[in-house]
């Protein structure tokens, strides 16, 4: 009966050996799982931190893209503004040129024919001078 009773005991020994085992790997386990939980919490907070910056820097972007937009229509609507007062310009120096160059044959024509009648006038008169 004393083997049986010293058998008994070597067991509990053993069993409570490994209890005391199971004991410790499971506090191992547990300070893991409070490390993981913190680190999942950490993460968690940077991920929001990260959506956070992300938004506000998206915010930004928008923002400069209506920037540039409207930048770019204005320049565009100055553009043309520019464009159809320099090509209304250019029409009417245009016009006055052909006006300017239709006054010029007239004066040219007008002084053709002035040239031709001091010619005459000349001529009547040699013809006057000479008949005396």
């Amino acid at each position: 009966m004393k083997f049986k009773f010293d058998t008994k005991i070597k067991e509990c020994l053993e069993y409570k050996s490994k209890n005391e085992a199971l004991k410790e790997e499971n506090r191992d386990f547990r300070l893991d799982m409070e490390n993981n939980d913190d680190i999942i919490n950490k993460c968690g907070e940077i991920q929001l931190n990260n959506k956070k910056k992300n938004r506000e820097l998206n915010n930004q972007i928008e923002k400069k893209e209506k920037l540039i937009e409207q930048i770019q229509m204005e320049y565009k609507k100055q553009f043309d503004d520019l464009n159809n007062k320099y090509t209304s310009i250019v029409k009417d120096d245009e016009d006055e040129i052909r006006v300017l160059k239709m006054e010029l044959e007239s004066k040219n024509k007008e002084l053709s024919e002035v040239k031709q009648i001091s010619r005459e006038i000349i001529n009547d008169r040699v013809d006057v001078e000479n008949s005396f």
